[in-house]
């Protein structure tokens, strides 16, 4: 008698094993039942995605490197004040040790893509109505980056022709000469302005010192020459490392990563409605689990009777 409920618990891990095999070897030989299914269905989808692949417009990706060379200083971040909105307040300070950040902010500006936009009329060429919509689509086609290391900075210009990608990634960096060009004699321009009022204000003003009087203006009118010389100096510099050339090789679509996602997606969902419509099959032959069944097609029938 105290035998029996030993040898009771010990053919319950046996059965439990046997329940586990029999249901992979039932799950096995369902997919084994339908292996052309499993094969095919895939197969043809992946077939389908390669033809759609070849269809679909290829895209170029060119790219450009340069090296920020610019030197910190005092009136850079004034320079970035005059673009004002959310560009002025993103990098300004920036410059100096994160002169790169600066540049990347120019680099992407309105100022710059405006005019890309004229130089190439990029609001035909994108068939967009008007000038905002324009500069939506640069701002998903280019890509410019900073590394504060090296203080490389690298432009990026996807398009259908890689051509056409090549000039305009190289056109970036003409854009952000003239507008750093303009930015900067504006300001030298205002510095000049202050420095010739404050000399004829002393010039005219009494002082007990000649001394005093003198020494103050010998300061403004250097400080007045300086602003004259650097109206025509470029405070911002930036030289080109790895100009952009043609690509050769297409960016999108990766044909062969489509029809691989393709074919194994396919594959999982097929292997997921053999499974589903065996289990509904051998629910369907019970007699008691008939009126669920009926129910279940009811709840997802869109059209009722």
């Amino acid at each position: 008698m105290s035998n029996t409920p030993n040898s009771t618990n010990q053919d319950v891990p046996s059965e439990l094993d046997n329940e586990d095999e029999i249901s992979i070897i039932d799950l096995l030989t369902v997919l084994g039942e339908n292996k052309w299914k499993l094969f095919f269905i895939p197969f043809i989808c992946a077939c389908i995605a390669a033809i759609y692949s070849l269809v679909l417009t290829p895209s170029y990706t060119a790219k450009a490197i340069y090296v920020n060379s610019s030197k910190p200083s005092n009136n850079s971040s004034q320079i970035l004040d005059q673009l004002g909105g959310s560009l002025g307040g993103s990098v300004a300070g920036a410059l100096g040790p994160n002169a790169g950040d600066a540049l990347v902010g120019l680099l992407t500006s309105n100022a710059v893509r405006d005019q890309l936009i004229e130089k190439f009329d990029l609001q035909t060429y994108y068939k967009r109505k008007n000038l905002e919509d324009t500069r939506n689509v640069l701002l998903g086609v280019v890509k410019v980056s900073s590394d504060k290391k090296s203080s490389l900075i690298t432009i990026e210009v996807k398009d259908k022709d890689p051509e056409f990608a090549a000039n305009l990634t190289n056109a970036h960096l003409e854009a952000l000469r003239k507008l750093q060009k303009r930015l900067s004699k504006e300001e030298a321009q205002q510095r000049r302005d202050y420095f010739e009022q404050q000399i004829e204000v002393i010039s005219q003003k009494p002082f007990r010192d000649p001394f005093i009087q003198t020494a103050l203006m010998h300061s403004l009118i250097r400080q007045y020459e300086t602003a004259r010389m650097d109206e025509s100096r470029d405070s911002l510099v930036i030289q080109v490392v790895d100009p952009a050339i043609t690509p050769i090789q297409r960016t999108t679509p990766k044909r062969a990563q489509i029809v691989l996602a393709t074919g194994a997606i396919t594959l999982s969902l097929t292997m997921l409605w053999i499974f589903i419509r065996n289990a509904m099959r051998n629910t369907a032959s019970k007699p008691e689990a008939a009126s669920r069944i009926a129910q279940l097609k009811s709840a997802w029938r869109i059209f009722k009777k």
